[in-house]
């Protein structure tokens, strides 16, 4: 998760659809375990995302670990829940 554009960060590069950037140090806000199953629930949270929703942006990004070689990851019918609390 990022709080800057991608777009303006010189450390990304462009891709079809998106963009490859270096991780950032504490910028992990959530974790699926796919375990050998085709979908895994995720949640996310945490300070950087609680900014992020409070400033009206922010851009989520994937790292994929483990993955077998020559594999697919297709995210279908994305939906987002924000539910904020005080």
């Amino acid at each position: 998760m990022r709080l800057g554009d991608p777009g303006e960060d010189p450390g990304c590069q462009p891709l079809p659809g998106g963009y490859a950037c270096p991780a950032e140090p504490g910028a992990r806000v959530g974790e699926a375990a796919f375990a050998g199953t085709s979908t895994a629930s995720l949640v996310l949270e945490g300070a950087g995302l609680t900014q992020g929703v409070r400033e009206g942006r922010f851009w989520l990004g994937l790292l994929g670990e483990g993955l077998p070689a020559g594999g697919t990851l297709t995210l279908k019918d994305l939906r987002a829940t924000v539910v904020v609390g005080f």
